[in-house]
Order: C-alpha cells, then structure tokens, then sequence
C-alpha cells in the first residue's frame, strides 16, 4: 500500500492515502458590491469546498472612510453555516468607496474590492 505502513500488525495510513491529491481547500469569497434596487447596496460573501463542517458566517457591507474606522452599513449572520453564498442588503450611506467582507466564526476572513458606489 503506497502512503501506509504496518505497525504491530497494524495497517496505518500516511498522508498520501488520507487525503486525495485533488481535495478542494474550505475557502471564504467576498464579491464587490453593486448597487441594488431602490438605492440600496448588495454584497456577497460566499463559503466553498469546507465538507460538511458548520460556522457563524457574517458577510457586511463596508464604507470605507480615509483616517477613521471603516462603518458598517449593512450586516447579516447565520448560525450552522455550510456551503454557498449569502448576500446582504445595505442603505446607502452617501456617495462613497465600499466593500463586501465575510468572516467565519473560525477566525477566518476575506475582503472584496472596493467600489465607489451611490
């Protein structure tokens, strides 16, 4: 067996056959946000590849500002959070530079690119 070895009689597995050379790494995505109806600003944040493992995901809506905390204007979580996308719907908060960030509850996170938006 190519990757194991016996010990004690015992067939144990090494790391060429506990995991496929093509697994997927669990990944977050963020998608810069666009503009939605009525004013509104819609991010993205996606969660891809992670099995069947579970996280608080929280995807938000940034405005950047220059030389102060970036605000949060639009935020959404979820509990128990797998695989796929979640989206967000933030307010406009005027004419400005905003990004999309996801953020898993394993300490993981991801921002998207910025956009002038409004």
């Amino acid at each position: 067996m190519a990757g194991s070895m016996v010990v004690a009689g015992i067939a144990v597995a090494g790391p060429a056959a506990a995991a496929p050379a093509t697994a997927l790494a669990c990944s977050l995505g963020a998608d810069a946000p666009k503009a939605g109806a009525g004013g509104t600003i819609v991010g993205v944040g996606s969660r891809t590849g992670c099995g069947s493992s579970r996280v608080t995901l929280t995807v938000r809506v940034q405005k950047k500002r220059t030389l102060q905390t970036d605000v949060t204007v639009g935020s959404r979580t979820h509990a128990e959070f797998g695989n796929g996308n979640m989206s967000v719907v933030a307010g406009c908060d005027g004419n400005a530079t905003y990004y999309t960030e996801t953020l898993s509850s394993t300490g993981n996170k991801v921002k998207s690119a910025e956009r002038k938006l409004c």
